[in-house]
């Protein structure tokens, strides 16, 4: 017996033996065990949908039958029966065109137009980053240090305010917000330092 081939190409309603290309037999498919091709010998285990023994003519559902005189056609593909309408723009719509999102019957077009000018209410087009942003004021300052006398509470007070929020869907954020966290402290820490010492310099002086 051949070594084992798995059948994955099916053409023109036939399955056809990977090895020496030739036309399986019906009772060569979905067998419980391996079988061989009959014309190479190849051990062969063909596994198909049910749909390869269906009709190739299959009657159309009532919402995808050609409209007929009189009836409602789609906007995109006249010859088809519309089974909704836009509620935003009113186009009538096919079983192809239709989308129904959430509550609402929509096409394409409205979807794509609405989401890029946050119109719908079921997408979620950003999203706030509270640990890029708390990061962020504790560390990018330093490149100019004055500025964390400002941004350092501002990072700190972010940083115990978001603490229980819930994690991001862009990922989890506490490792960043801890960060951000110790960061800002210390800054705070330096900054009362320095602030202590120029005190005692002159209490000194």
């Amino acid at each position: 017996m051949g070594v084992l081939r798995h059948m994955t190409d099916i053409a023109d309603s036939s399955a056809k033996c990977p090895a020496c290309r030739a036309s399986l037999p019906w009772d060569t498919f979905n067998t419980p065990s391996l079988t061989t091709c009959p014309a190479c010998q190849a051990g062969i285990l063909a596994v198909v949908f049910p749909s390869l023994y269906r009709p190739t003519a299959v009657e159309p559902s009532p919402q995808d039958a050609a409209a007929v005189e009189g009836e409602s056609t789609c906007f995109s593909h006249p010859a088809r029966r519309a089974m909704a309408a836009c509620e935003i723009c009113g186009k009538f719509l096919c079983s192809l065109c239709h989308i129904r999102f959430g509550s609402q019957d929509l096409c394409t077009s409205c979807i794509e137009s609405s989401t890029r000018k946050d119109k719908l209410k079921t997408t979620l087009n950003r999203r706030v980053r509270y640990d890029d942003k708390a990061l962020a004021l504790a560390v990018y300052p330093l490149l100019l240090f004055p500025l964390t006398m400002v941004t350092a509470p501002i990072a700190l007070t972010i940083s115990i305010w978001r603490w229980k929020a819930p994690a991001s869907i862009l990922g989890a954020s506490r490792v960043r917000m801890a960060a951000a966290f110790v960061v800002s402290l210390l800054e705070i820490v330096a900054w009362l330092g320095f602030a202590s010492y120029i005190y005692n310099y002159h209490i000194m002086t």
